[in-house]
């Protein structure tokens, strides 16, 4: 089960400019936001934790996987999981890649990821990174910008996919009985 974790200091996260509260996107859970300007390629935060081998990962749910970052070898895996105050935790993907602010660099030697600004940071600003598309791949779905009513929309491609094959097989399968019954 889960340890027990410290508190998020938010005077730390004041003092690095940065401020940890509700997401703008909808059932995003918390989101992290800039206090003050970040000029581009300002250093904003760290991306650290306990690392994990891949076996390890193989064995957590995809759930279980939500803070877990790869990249940094095929056994070297940070899970950002059990840490309130590393503050790269709270970096959303916003599914308008045009609101992207962020990118994590990462350290194979250092095994954390540095975050820093793509572009100018405005004081008031949520971070929004990309998370690649492995991330989303193995949740089955891709958030997608939102759409006329302003709602985050979430497109199950894969499984209306998966359906239309399913239900063609079927229909296939039904004609070809009544064929051989004639």
């Amino acid at each position: 089960g889960d340890t027990a974790m410290a508190p998020l200091d938010a005077g730390r996260a004041a003092e690095l400019g940065l401020r940890v509260r509700p997401s703008l996107i909808p059932g995003a859970g918390d989101g992290l936001f800039a206090l003050r300007d970040f000029e581009p390629g300002d250093l904003v935060c760290e991306y650290s934790g306990p690392v994990l081998s891949l076996a390890r990962v193989l064995r957590l749910s995809v759930a279980e996987r939500s803070y877990v970052m790869g990249g940094f070898g095929l056994n070297a895996h940070v899970d950002g999981k059990h840490d309130l105050n590393m503050l790269g935790r709270y970096i959303n993907d916003h599914a308008d890649k045009g609101r992207h602010n962020v990118e994590f660099r990462k350290s194979r030697e250092l095994r954390k990821a540095f975050v820093h600004a793509t572009r100018k940071v405005r004081a008031g600003e949520e971070l929004y990174a990309d998370y690649g598309e492995g991330y989303w791949r193995a949740r089955g779905d891709r958030p997608r910008a939102p759409g006329p009513t302003g709602r985050l929309v979430t497109l199950r491609l894969a499984s209306v996919l998966g359906l239309a094959a399913l239900v063609a097989a079927a229909l296939a399968l039904g004609r070809a009985r009544r064929q051989i019954s004639r």
